[in-house]
């Protein structure tokens, strides 16, 4: 079991660098989907705190730029341990 579980962290990982261009950022995705925060600056890392956490995502199309009526927003709330 330990294994297909780390063939799907370092999936998410890849997955992750690819699609998230800001380092930082992808070390805030990465730590939320799961659980590492090694890539997390500590100050960053102090922030994240124990308990229930929420992040708010704005997405658009790059075609279209920002600030149109497509644009989505997504809140996501989760417990961190």
């Amino acid at each position: 079991l330990q294994e297909p579980a780390a063939a799907i962290r370092a999936r998410v990982r890849r997955l992750v660098a690819r699609h998230v261009e800001d380092p930082l950022a992808a070390a805030i995705v990465t730590a939320i989907l799961i659980g590492d925060r090694s890539g997390l600056p500590a100050d960053v890392r102090d922030r994240l705190q124990a308990g229930r956490n929420c992040a708010i995502a704005l997405v658009w199309r790059a075609a279209d730029g920002r600030g149109t009526p497509r644009d989505r927003t997504f809140t996501w709330c989760f417990e961190a341990t």
